[in-house]
């Protein structure tokens, strides 16, 4: 039994190895700082949206619109992760996406907004080489582990800012946020000139090409179209599952949490930002605790599990109708998108060749992010529209769709 447990420490302290060293730490120490300032300001943003004009409805409309950007934008920047490589997409794109901080805190208006949003989501094409990065730095033995080790040391700054966020909205209104975005921004310049000096091409020179034409750009949605034909029955299966069931319990909270929990339950800014600070705690004391497991199980259990999870917390939820089960939820639902959403990555890194990777991790994300876009206004139209005043069908629909996506995944993956 002693020469089993050594045999553990030794294999963790092996993992530990290649999570604090090259892409790996570059990336986690960049998401910290970028936790900083979206941790004060992503919890306000559909309550900036209502504060700049938009109905409940619209708030959903918002969203919707910076998800279908980030579906057009996606498949090409999966092409170009594996034609360009990781790096050259990465470091310039950052600088960009950091600037939009500083639009969002001088717009007018919501529609302003949505246009500003609209834009910014169409830069964040080169998210799918963030993924492929960390995928190609970490050997399969450890990829589970380390895919969830480097969303869940990011998660610090939320043990701690977003009350900060919260007392600066209700204090100073909608100037408060417009501060929050400020300092978002800067320290978002501090974080790309980190990747900029530090970040290292993973893609092979013998594969890496010149930049491809527009007509070539182009042609990587004809490419993607053909991936998908070409892809395993179990992977075009998770595909469908992550359009059509499983985008639903993750909308609610991200669309209309801060405004659910201040209309609804009378919680108001600050105390919703000290939720979301309790729930990033708890939620990730939970995952360093499941965290030397992940590689021991299926991945589609570790994909599975965290939507039965939300389907107990949403009904309890929809029973209680009060704060504690709301913050249930919050923690349930945190550590259940990082560790369903690895499993997915993971799974993929699993069945996918390097030279591919980039394109079926996009195709991967442009699928969840299509299966967003369409949950936002059916969410929207339940929990505004259907009976006005009452969002409890939104719920419904949460409960409901987390125990078919669990069921789903536990019967096509293999």
């Amino acid at each position: 039994m002693v020469e089993g447990i050594s045999e553990r420490i030794r294999s963790e302290l092996s993992c530990l190895r290649y999570l604090v060293k090259g892409n790996v730490a570059v990336l986690t120490l960049t998401w910290i700082l970028f936790g900083i300032g979206h941790a004060l300001v992503s919890p306000l943003f559909s309550r900036y949206i209502k504060m700049l004009g938009a109905g409940d409805f619209e708030v959903s409309l918002v969203r919707m619109m910076g998800l279908i950007a980030t579906t057009i934008a996606l498949i090409p920047g999966g092409y170009l992760t594996d034609k360009l490589g990781r790096r050259k997409i990465i470091v310039p794109f950052t600088f960009v996406i950091v600037s939009f901080s500083f639009i969002y805190a001088i717009v007018p208006d919501w529609k302003t907004l949505l246009i500003i949003w609209f834009i910014d989501s169409l830069f964040h094409f080169y998210t799918p080489a963030l993924a492929v990065v960390l995928i190609d730095s970490l050997p399969p033995q450890v990829r589970a582990r380390g895919l969830v080790f480097s969303f869940l040391i990011p998660n610090i700054p939320w043990f701690f800012f977003p009350p900060i966020g919260g007392y600066l909205s209700e204090i100073y209104g909608v100037n408060g946020i417009r501060l929050a975005y400020v300092i978002d921004g800067c320290i978002g310049l501090i974080a790309a000139f980190i990747r900029l000096k530090l970040l290292k091409e993973t893609l092979p020179e013998t594969t890496a090409t010149s930049l491809p034409g527009f007509k070539a750009v182009i042609g990587s949605y004809r490419n993607i179209i053909k991936l998908a034909a070409e892809l395993p029955t179990n992977i075009k299966m998770l595909l469908i599952c992550c359009i059509f069931i499983i985008p639903y319990p993750m909308v609610f909270l991200e669309t209309y949490g801060i405004i659910f929990a201040e209309e609804y339950l009378g919680i108001n800014r600050l105390s919703y930002g000290a939720y979301i600070s309790m729930s990033m705690l708890f939620s990730t004391i939970a995952l360093i605790f499941i965290l030397p497991f992940l590689d021991l199980y299926p991945r589609k259990y570790l994909a599975a599990i965290p939507f039965l999870l939300m389907f107990f917390a949403y009904t309890l939820l929809y029973v209680r109708r009060d704060p504690l089960s709301l913050l249930v939820l919050m923690t349930i639902e945190q550590a259940s998108i990082v560790v369903s959403g690895s499993a997915i990555q993971a799974y993929v890194g699993d069945h996918t060749s390097i030279d591919m990777r980039g394109r079926v991790i996009a195709l991967v994300r442009v699928v969840r992010v299509l299966g967003l876009s369409i949950a936002n206004p059916i969410i929207g139209f339940l929990y505004s529209m259907l009976i006005p005043g009452d969002p409890y069908p939104a719920v419904m629909a949460c409960i409901l769709t987390s125990i078919v996506g669990a069921t789903f995944l536990l019967t096509v993956l293999k």
